[in-house]
């Protein structure tokens, strides 16, 4: 296009003759909404079973009510799990068909595991994690399966401790591991992160704003990541669990910052603070964090204060660039979970709903 007239423009006027490409593009976006469906369990956190080809969600912490369901590959709901008090997150063995959970029927934290058929939905068995410094429980807050071994592994809150054991066992034989003391070094474990082809495990310490990296295979320590942003709970009492997804090929660890609109990483070799990625000024709540290896992208979850509302970011982990957003249905999204096979995105919502998004 050719134009010969003065053309005006923010900040000033064009003039003399000008030569244009002006191309039209279908924009496509990097996800997009394919179905909202409703929990009522007040969903906080979602994992992801291959072998059913169901997404199990968690309610949020110490609400009454189902303390588990599912939304299957049919987008059908499973609603036949036991009616208690979820005290922590999940974590699902897709080998055994197994769910494990830290539930209670009353207040305050506690030592019990409970085991739970992803087929069923039935209560399998419990296992018992008793405080060894006279808490009223040890506190498992959230777990994480390796799926090669088949080992579990909880955060002890209140014992300063991971736990490991192996999975469909009753009554394990279950190991443990300092974070710290809690007594003159008490750290209060929270998230629980493995990368699943090395077996690197990644532990969240609320109370020490640290990350603990141990090596799964010899259950020994083997690095401490200093968090550049401390953990604060967005939603005291209910313990920091901040968001954790490493890119093997950038050697990099991304952690959500939970309460400042920030996206932090870091190298994993070297331990060091590598950069932020500032997702909004107006962000107040950061919370969970997926990688998708089929597109290469991050999807992380965050809630605006003003105006009020959830949102999903799409993040170039290369550039380290947003490159879309996508807003949920409503405004308090939790920890999202993905179905590499099927392309989609699942995203549960703390006052009862959970969104599928579509990755295009």
């Amino acid at each position: 296009v050719t134009d010969t007239a003065t053309i005006p423009v923010i900040g000033g006027i064009l003039p003399e003759t000008r030569a244009y490409n002006v191309f039209m593009l279908e924009v496509h976006p990097v996800i997009e909404v394919e179905e909202m469906i409703l929990l009522d369990n007040g969903p906080i956190e979602a994992e992801f079973d291959t072998a059913t080809t169901t997404c199990f969600f968690s309610q949020f912490i110490g609400t009454p009510g189902k303390a588990i369901r599912g939304i299957n590959s049919s987008l059908n709901i499973m609603d036949s799990f036991p009616d208690m008090i979820a005290m922590g997150t999940i974590g699902v063995s897709s080998n055994t068909g197994e769910i494990y959970l830290s539930t209670d029927y009353g207040a305050g934290w506690t030592e019990d595991v409970t085991v739970f058929s992803v087929n069923t939905g039935s209560i399998l068995y419990s296992i018992d994690i008793p405080s060894l410094y006279g808490n009223p429980g040890s506190g498992p807050v959230d777990f994480a399966v390796h799926q090669d071994s088949q080992e579990v592994w909880t955060s002890l809150y209140f014992e300063s401790q991971v736990a490991y054991f192996p999975a469909d066992t009753i009554n394990p034989d279950i190991g443990r591991i300092n974070v710290g003391d809690p007594v003159s070094d008490p750290a209060g474990p929270t998230t629980i992160y493995i990368y699943q082809p090395t077996y690197k495990v990644f532990v969240a310490s609320e109370l020490k704003s640290e990350i603990t990296i141990i090596d799964g295979y010899s259950h020994t320590i083997i690095g401490t990541i200093e968090l550049a942003t401390p953990l604060v709970s967005p939603v005291p009492p209910a313990p920091a669990t901040p968001g954790m997804a490493l890119i093997y090929d950038l050697d990099r660890l991304y952690v959500t910052t939970l309460l400042d609109g920030k996206l932090d990483f870091y190298n994993v070799s070297t331990a060091e603070f590598e950069g932020t990625i500032q997702l909004s000024t107006g962000l107040h709540m950061i919370l969970g964090i997926v990688y998708d290896p089929v597109s290469e992208h991050l999807f992380v979850t965050g809630q605006t204060a003003d105006p009020y509302k959830g949102l999903v970011y799409v993040i170039d982990p290369v550039e380290n660039l947003v490159l879309y957003e996508a807003e949920t249905s409503r405004f308090n999204p939790g920890f999202p979970a993905i179905d590499i096979t099927n392309r989609r995105l699942f995203v549960p919502d703390a006052i009862g709903y959970v969104d599928i998004f579509k990755i295009n």
